[in-house]
């Protein structure tokens, strides 16, 4: 609890049990498996950062909130739903952008995006989607180590 609050700040108890299971369930494993499949092939790991406006923020960043934006498709019936009036159009731009040019060439580039260096476990490179789009190092390092240790 306190390395929680440490790290994000204070929490209200239902807000510190989803950042902790969201790590455990999302978070560290797509850590472990990214770490393993970077060892024989290139690997390019992300963080879907943008906080849906939506309920006042209850949705916050939550799972499948980034499909829209990968999908380029943030104009459909439910979008306003999920995704409020009005989403931010250069956040699908580069997303959807950076998906493509994976899987056309290997690489995930992007108008707008900077570099997007292989993941490999020094370096930890991930790139953020979120206004605006950036590069980090090792993001959420403390809770990376926290569950690293929980879990060995």
């Amino acid at each position: 609890v306190q390395h929680y609050q440490v790290t994000l700040g204070p929490l209200t108890p239902v807000d510190l049990f989803v950042a902790a299971m969201s790590d455990r369930a999302f978070i560290q494993p797509t850590i472990l498996f990214a770490e393993r499949h970077a060892r024989h092939q290139p690997t390019y790991m992300f963080d879907f950062a943008w906080a849906s406006p939506v309920q006042n923020g209850a949705l916050g960043a939550g799972h499948t909130v980034e499909l829209p934006f990968a999908f380029h498709r943030l104009w459909t019936p439910s979008t306003p739903y999920q995704l409020g009036a009005s989403p931010p159009i250069l956040l699908a731009d580069q997303m959807h952008a950076a998906w493509a040019s994976f899987i056309r060439a290997g690489v995930p580039r992007a108008p707008g995006l900077p570099d997007w260096p292989r993941y490999d476990d020094q370096t930890r490179a991930t790139m953020v989607f979120d206004t605006p789009a950036h590069l980090q190092t090792d993001p959420a390092r403390e809770r990376r180590r926290l569950w690293a240790d929980l879990l060995k």
